[in-house]
């Protein structure tokens, strides 16, 4: 059924999972045997931070502060199988506060059976999906666009000179427009904006492509991350937004997506277009203007709990 939806056009497809999405999401959120990241003690979680030359790839806790690019403190995990059909979670464990905490093995099931069902909806009858690892992701964005440039300049300040630099590039990069985002084109740019007047030039160039998106108004919000698509097959949120927003490009204007606990919001991503023919949907995370960030809940507020397969 998602494979004919998303043929015939359907961007985003909102699947009711009965009590299973609302369970998951009190187990792995709101009331976890595991201390999460965002509340964890820096170096516990250096200790369960996997780390990839690819920021994408990295798994275990991860700090992302890189506007334009990435925004939040998160908890990354992927389920590969044995042969046997045995669930390998990396990584399987995590130190909080002095101790090894494992992952339930009942848990992760549970999160394999939902990617399973998605998975089989999501390929055509005549094209099976090949052997795939289930990713499982819960993310904090800050309560406020304030907040997330405050930790976004610490990270900078953290790095010594040439690091600043690269850094600064980054910033730049993000700053662009997306269809800037091609690595030799946005860092030929990101590079130019680190020069005098060559900033102005980029932004020209950057701002003369946006006029082909209408119903787009830069003063309106803060993008936390601009527009791009998933390289996974899908994927498949639920969570608590309260001053953060997801929102997909749809016939040329953006639209907000519905992330709530109660369902799950599924997108395709770059491998269902490589293996099903699915067109992969353009999305970004932002911070409206007219979203208030008080009392944001410390533990679930700003929270995404994401599935995908890889």
């Amino acid at each position: 059924m998602l494979f004919n939806l998303f043929r015939d056009g359907a961007a985003v497809a909102l699947i009711d999972f009965g009590a299973t999405t609302r369970k998951l999401w009190q187990r792995l959120v709101q009331k976890p045997d595991e201390v999460l990241p965002w509340e964890l003690p820096i170096s516990d979680i250096a200790a369960n931070h996997h780390g990839s030359a690819d920021i994408t790839q990295a798994l275990g806790d991860v700090i992302y502060f890189q506007p334009g690019l990435h925004g939040y403190i998160g908890r990354k995990i992927e389920i590969e199988r044995s042969v046997d059909g045995d669930l390998k979670p990396i990584p399987a464990s995590f130190r909080q506060n002095g101790q090894t905490v494992p992952l339930q093995r009942e848990l992760i099931g549970e999160c394999c059976d939902v990617v399973d069902t998605i998975m089989a909806a999501l390929a055509p009858q005549d094209r099976p999906a090949r052997q795939y690892r289930v990713a499982m992701q819960r993310l904090k964005y800050q309560a406020s666009a304030g907040e997330f440039e405050m930790l976004s300049r610490m990270t900078s300040d953290s790095l010594a000179r040439w690091g600043r630099l690269g850094f600064q590039i980054d910033r730049n990069r993000g700053a662009l427009h997306h269809r800037l985002s091609g690595r030799w084109a946005s860092d030929i740019l990101g590079v130019m904006m680190t020069m005098p007047g060559g900033r102005n030039f980029a932004r020209w160039i950057s701002e003369d492509v946006v006029k082909g998106v209408p119903g787009d108004t830069p003063d309106a919000r803060t993008i936390v991350e601009r527009p791009h698509t998933d390289g996974r097959y899908f994927s498949a949120l639920c969570g608590d937004r309260q001053s953060v927003r997801t929102e997909f490009l749809y016939e040329g204007k953006w639209q907000n997506l519905p992330v709530t606990t109660d369902k799950l919001a599924i997108m395709p991503g770059d491998l269902a277009k490589r293996d099903f023919g699915l067109k992969p949907v353009l999305h970004r995370v932002i911070y409206p203007n007219d979203l208030p960030a008080n009392d944001i809940d410390d533990r679930c507020g700003n929270v995404t709990l994401l599935f995908g397969a890889t």
